[in-house]
């Protein structure tokens, strides 16, 4: 039972902690505006993503996008709860690894299904080396996928591979 409240709290801060700050860039600045908070390194830039991840996508039409994302966004939740609810019983890392990613989906599927795009601001580079704008969902997915791989590189240490 603890573990199951640990795993939904997990997944509720997550998901608040991406919505409320894409509320609040929203409200608080203007499309493309920039605030420099490291000179050459970091920037939040408010803009909105019509893409997937770097963009892709982006160019085709609002009709193919906005459901094409939806659908393949519902697909990887219910991928990732059947994961869940399968494979991870035993293993905690992989628990809220998949809670993380989980929760990014949603906190990106949520702009998907409200504005048709993605709120992205964190905007990371080192001078004019640009990685693209992100957010906090995606973070959370790139953060779980990290603990996946870990927990599978453990698991075959564990078995001598």
């Amino acid at each position: 039972m603890k573990n199951r409240i640990i795993i939904i709290l997990i997944f509720i801060v997550s998901l608040t902690l991406d919505q409320i700050s894409k509320y609040i860039i929203q409200t608080k600045m203007i499309l493309h505006q920039s605030i420099t908070i490291s000179e050459n390194f970091f920037h939040i830039t408010y803009i909105l993503n019509k893409g997937a991840a770097f963009g892709l996508f982006s160019n085709n039409s609002e009709s193919f996008r906005t459901p094409f994302f939806i659908i393949v966004s519902i697909i990887a939740i219910s991928g990732l709860l059947y994961f869940f609810i399968a494979f991870a019983k035993e293993s905690r890392l992989n628990q809220i690894a998949l809670t993380l990613i989980l929760s990014g989906a949603v906190g990106n599927l949520v702009d998907r299904l409200t504005l048709g795009v993605v709120r992205d601001f964190i905007d990371v580079h080192w001078y004019d080396l640009h990685w693209p704008a992100f957010n906090f969902a995606d973070t959370s997915i790139c953060i779980g996928t990290g603990l996946l791989i870990l927990n599978l590189y453990r698991q075959d240490l564990k078995k001598g591979l």
